[in-house]
């Protein structure tokens, strides 16, 4: 995996909490990022699939009708 380093200014509320919870599970701090970043992707994904569905949504509502109507298997 390739890795890149960044530098970051953090409120000192917020680094105090990423040093308490490092402590508390054991994790070294580029994991405990890393996951908090892993949370916040999957929430801006969500977002970006429930916009995508009510797109999609827009275009099925026009196409519910096409089709036969009465079908027999």
């Amino acid at each position: 995996m390739s890795v890149e380093r960044i530098t970051t200014s953090i409120p000192q509320s917020q680094h105090r909490f990423i040093e308490l919870y490092c402590e508390d599970t054991k994790k070294g701090k580029s994991k405990v990022i890393q996951e908090a970043i892993a949370l916040l992707q999957e929430k801006y994904l969500g977002r970006c699939y429930k916009l995508a569905n009510t797109e999609i949504q827009e275009d099925f509502e026009t196409t519910v009708a096409d089709g036969v109507d009465n079908e027999s298997w």
